[in-house]
């Protein structure tokens, strides 16, 4: 019988398997023993019992970081056999950093705010009351905001949640400057009556076929660097100024207008897809370009028409000739940009292509 002995003194078998990491609040083991149960203990505390096969421990009440798991099966003749195994818990949402260049925009200007987590994450953007579509950039991820002419001057909370694999929620904030600007007063435009008047039903029917073009959400960002001037010649009224129409009515200039003799070909700003090339009220012969990521582009008072809608076009196609249709005083080019359906300035968009995040810093865990 000195077999018997021999394995009575024996300590149980004992192999435990952990689900990969990192963990929230539950840790998927499998036990294989020939002992009735298993206890588990870390940090020198005994947190439970197991039988043998499949379980789950919960860990919700053990702090982030690295734990080491110890499993003891013992024997009716207290011989025992222990098992260490580390494991990772995560208990807290990803960090956040926000680019240097998201922290301070002129109003009626482009704000590009980057974002980069410490971890895989989704990120939700809030900036001025909007949620804000993100996309995916080199280092982190962006959203191109388009900041409205009237915006109020001052500190605006940007805020940000962050919820990574496991679930595990954070919230940022950070503030963002919005710098005035003096728009001028320009006068009087010297619109004739019967220039001045549009139906208001051609006016609907204008809307109606524009406001889906600035909503599109095209993933793909199709500027390859900064816009180029789409015609040479003299920059009579600029984006932002306000002036003052025939009925008392006063209103600020949402495009760059750029005065030169009829017939000069306008040339695509920057590549993208034609999603509108048709006669409309007020803009005349016009041309919207889509370039993703909520940006478009657009050309008025167009002598004729140059491409058709669907195409795409390379920085630098013709897409008709500079004319004066629509409501306009003379031969320009009304030339205008959008970022996430707001107007706004051409005029930067000649400097930059908002491929730059400018460096990272944290931002501030949200209350």
């Amino acid at each position: 019988m000195l077999w018997w002995r021999l394995l009575a003194c024996a300590p149980p078998a004992l192999d435990v398997v952990v689900a990969d990491g990192p963990h929230r609040h539950r840790v998927p083991v499998t036990v294989r023993t020939d002992a009735a149960q298993i206890a588990w203990a870390t940090d020198g505390v005994e947190r439970g019992v197991l039988e043998p096969g499949e379980g789950v421990l919960d860990v919700a009440g053990l702090a982030h970081g690295v734990h080491t798991l110890v499993f003891s099966a013992r024997t009716t003749l207290s011989r025992t056999a222990t098992v260490e195994v580390p494991v990772t818990l995560d208990h807290e949402g990803p960090a956040v950093l926000l680019g240097a260049v998201s922290r301070r925009v002129e109003q009626g200007h482009t704000l590009p705010v980057f974002l980069s987590a410490d971890e895989p994450a989704e990120l939700r953007l809030v900036f001025l009351d909007r949620e804000r579509p993100l996309y995916p950039v080199e280092g982190g991820q962006r959203a191109l905001v388009g900041v409205p002419i009237r915006t109020e001057p001052g500190p605006h909370p940007l805020v940000v949640e962050a919820v990574d694999a496991l679930g595990n929620t954070s919230r940022w904030t950070a503030s963002v400057e919005v710098e005035p600007v003096d728009w001028p007063f320009t006068g009087k435009l010297p619109l004739s009556k019967k220039t001045a008047e549009v139906a208001q039903p051609d006016v609907e029917r204008m809307r109606a076929e524009r406001d889906p073009v600035y909503a599109e959400d095209l993933p793909e960002a199709r500027w390859d660097g900064p816009a180029t001037l789409p015609v040479e010649g003299t920059h009579t009224s600029a984006f932002g100024t306000y002036r003052e129409y025939p009925d008392g009515r006063r209103s600020h200039h949402d495009a760059e207008d750029i005065a030169r003799k009829p017939g000069v070909p306008v040339l695509a700003a920057m590549p993208g897809t034609v999603r509108l090339a048709r006669m409309q009220a007020v803009h005349g012969n016009a041309v919207l370009l889509a370039h993703g990521q909520g940006v478009v582009s657009l050309y008025s008072h167009l002598q004729a028409l140059g491409v058709e809608e669907g195409r795409e076009v390379a920085r630098g196609d013709t897409l008709g000739l500079l004319g004066s249709t629509g409501r306009s005083t003379g031969p320009h080019l009304h030339w205008g940009i959008v970022v996430d359906e707001v107007p706004v300035d051409p005029m930067q968009w000649l400097t930059t292509d908002f491929h730059d995040a400018g460096g990272y810093a944290p931002m501030e865990a949200a209350p």
